[in-house]
């Protein structure tokens, strides 16, 4: 089934598909971490079955119910208020600004989330996100665009439908497998790719299994990789945008 928006040919949207945990989950930043639950990759309990993000269901739970309290991370309420992150709110304005100096462009948001950065991207902006309780909030910060239910390994758009790819948090958190997915898929849907993440910084090792605890006393295990401004740069085959103790960003265009 095919419809279309602005120019944009979107396919393969079927909210009752799209919403199954395993095609692809929503993203969420560094939070709570349980140091007793730092292993390896891997299942996280000893074995050494590869680990997933996107595809894996209890992750995609996770998001969801997370929703309402998601933002938290950014503004440093909730759980995040007593938490000391120096120069943390200078850093997420600097990436707020960053988002909001890209060039107007037709812009697909993957794994958007609750729209936090989504918002301040300038052209038409379509969000995209396996969770529908993240897409109900993100379609309320952007009133000229759209929020849509989708798999972000598959995305629901034609070929070129976008001149831009954008993802926050969302490109750090996957295994091999499932980055060359997305990276094939961003290809395909446009020219450029901006990512934006969370910095590897002295205490944090390059990837880790990490416990994170919602407001409702539930624990979930989730993947967790950590990268440097080169690093990002260098897998996306561009060029570094940010590289602040806290984010990165890095930006990679093909023809």
């Amino acid at each position: 089934m095919c419809a279309r928006s602005h120019g944009i040919t979107f396919t393969r949207i079927d909210p009752a598909h799209a919403s199954d945990p395993a095609h692809g989950t929503t993203t969420d930043p560094d939070t709570t971490t349980d140091p007793g639950t730092d292993r390896d990759p891997g299942t996280g309990n000893g074995t050494t079955t590869d680990p997933t993000f996107a595809t894996d269901a209890g992750t995609a739970t996770y998001y969801d119910r997370r929703a309402r309290e998601y933002d938290d991370w950014y503004v440093g309420a909730g759980a995040y208020a007593v938490r000391e992150r120096p120069g943390w709110d200078e850093e997420v304005a600097a990436i707020v600004a960053l988002v909001a100096r890209l060039p107007p462009r037709r812009t697909l948001d993957v794994a958007c989330g609750t729209g936090y950065l989504t918002r301040h991207l300038r052209g038409f902006v379509v969000g995209l996100d396996l969770s529908p309780a993240m897409v109900e909030i993100a379609q309320s910060r952007l009133p000229d665009g759209l929020a849509l239910v989708g798999d972000a390994l598959h995305l629901p758009v034609a070929t070129a439908g976008f001149e831009r790819v954008f993802t926050g948090h969302f490109y750090g958190h996957l295994p091999p497998a499932e980055r060359a997915a997305f990276l094939s898929e961003a290809r395909r849907v446009a020219r450029e790719l901006v990512v934006v993440d969370t910095a590897r910084r002295e205490d944090t090792p390059g990837e880790r299994w990490e416990q994170r605890v919602l407001g409702d006393g539930s624990r979930h295990r989730v993947y967790k990789r950590y990268l440097d401004g080169d690093e990002l740069a260098g897998e996306l085959g561009g060029t570094t945008l940010f590289a602040g103790r806290w984010f990165v960003a890095a930006r990679a265009t093909w023809h």
